[in-house]
């Protein structure tokens, strides 16, 4: 069974009904239960878009300084699946330059961080503000702009509002 309603918070609890008779359920949620049943795999659109992105635009070696503009759910699955999926050699790293406010990020993945800071490959560097540093600007090989809001997305790229 799969649960793809478009307010996924009506997903989850016929979801999780569907799985306590023993069905294999495939629902989208940003719900996080504290006990879910193993049956039950649970996904949302922040990761699924990270994911996708990913695959169809992949890093390639040479590419070093990503650029991820935003915060917020998007930008936080921009980056934790770039972590996963671009993974090279020791020879190569990836400097993920990271502008908004992370502190959410930061406090949720300590461990995360204390493991980065200490080896010469991938580095998360934290800016404020996208426009805080116009030399890493200039060296990003990527920048992506991934705020959860599309008006500020537009605001930044400089896109006129589409009413089509």
């Amino acid at each position: 069974m799969i649960r793809f309603i478009s307010e996924s918070s009506s997903n989850f609890a016929p979801a999780l009904q569907a799985a306590s008779v023993g069905h294999p359920v495939y629902c989208r949620s940003e719900q996080v239960p504290a006990v879910c049943p193993e049956n039950l795999k649970l996904f949302d659109r922040y990761t699924c878009c990270a994911r996708a992105y990913w695959n169809q635009y992949p890093l390639v070696p040479g590419q070093q300084n990503i650029l991820l503009v935003g915060n917020g759910r998007y930008a936080t699955a921009l980056l934790e699946q770039g972590l996963a999926q671009n993974i090279f050699g020791p020879e190569y790293s990836t400097n993920y330059h990271l502008c908004g406010d992370w502190q959410s990020f930061q406090s949720n993945h300590p461990q995360l961080l204390q493991l980065l800071s200490g080896q010469e490959q991938d580095q998360l560097l934290f800016y404020p503000h996208w426009n805080a540093d116009f030399d890493f600007i200039r060296r990003a090989d990527r920048i992506v702009q991934c705020s959860d809001d599309d008006e500020e997305n537009r605001y930044i790229c400089h896109f006129p509002e589409d009413n089509t």
